[in-house]
């Protein structure tokens, strides 16, 4: 088969000369029917795009401020959670110190007397032995009963000092107690509060700054609350010690209206021995 040069480039020159004549005249009709965008359109589209784009980059930037704001939160509130269960179980060691050492003490006190009922039996059988008259034996057996009765009466005034004395001092701790755990939950209430209004803030998609701004301000309001609130709460020295030496006080009282029924006591029995000799 024989390749006709010749008819080829024929070919090839008319193609190319009736494209160069079409071209133009479709370019110019395009551009008769679609009219050039004039200069105000382009500032419109360009101030529309700058719009949307500023917007876009807000919601993002407000939800990422979002995000850190509740996660900040949630690490408060579990911080708050591990401070007060971290405050009970220290609550909880305390009363069992208290419980095993006032057990311990009412054990040894308990002890303490049986002993010394043990020794005062001794001593009253000494005692009724050196007895040799009637008058005798009777001012015996009225000193063993004023002496009884003087050590019942100490006994039972001692043990009332030291119930009104645990009392008081449970009282005390009950009430402060109370303060704190209510200021805890009132700070914990607030922090719950102030997150569901960032929550609020961010789905009506206001500006992150200003959701910033509100949160930080509502939490350094409610922390400093707190924290003030908390120095209010009274720390029980100064009433314990108020409540020692009330108990000290009252203690010696005793101690020494004890003192002087045993002294009367012996007086009387001096007197009897003295008279029932001569």
């Amino acid at each position: 088969m024989k390749i006709h040069y010749k008819q080829i480039l024929k070919l090839f020159l008319f193609s190319f000369l009736t494209l160069a004549f079409t071209f133009p005249l479709v370019s110019s009709a395009i551009t008769n029917k679609i009219p050039l965008i004039n200069t105000s359109v382009k500032k419109k589209v360009i101030k529309t795009l700058v719009t949307d784009k500023k917007e876009a980059l807000q919601t993002q930037k407000t939800e990422r401020i979002c995000q850190a704001i509740a996660s900040q939160s949630e690490k408060i509130k579990n911080r708050l959670a591990h401070q007060i269960t971290r405050q009970n179980q220290k609550r909880t060691a305390t009363e069992n110190k208290i419980k095993q050492r006032r057990t311990t003490r009412l054990s040894q006190t308990n002890q303490n007397r049986e002993n010394k009922e043990a020794k005062l039996a001794e001593a009253w059988k000494k005692l009724e032995a050196k007895a040799q008259t009637d008058e005798q034996k009777t001012a015996v057996k009225k000193f063993e009963q004023s002496v009884q009765t003087a050590i019942d009466t100490r006994n039972t005034a001692m043990d009332k000092i030291i119930a009104d004395f645990r009392t008081a001092i449970k009282n005390k701790f009950e009430s402060r107690k109370n303060e704190i755990d209510t200021q805890m939950t009132l700070y914990a209430n607030t922090v719950s509060s102030i997150l569901d209004q960032v929550t609020s803030d961010c789905a009506n998609g206001k500006e992150a700054k200003e959701i910033r701004k509100n949160y930080r301000n509502a939490i350094k309001t409610a922390r400093t609350k707190f924290q003030a609130s908390r120095k209010t709460i009274n720390t029980l020295k100064n009433e314990l010690t108020t409540l020692k030496e009330s108990k000290k006080s009252e203690a010696l009282a005793v101690r020494e209206a004890f003192k002087n029924s045993i002294e009367a006591a012996k007086t009387e029995l001096r007197a009897s021995f003295s008279s029932t000799a001569k």
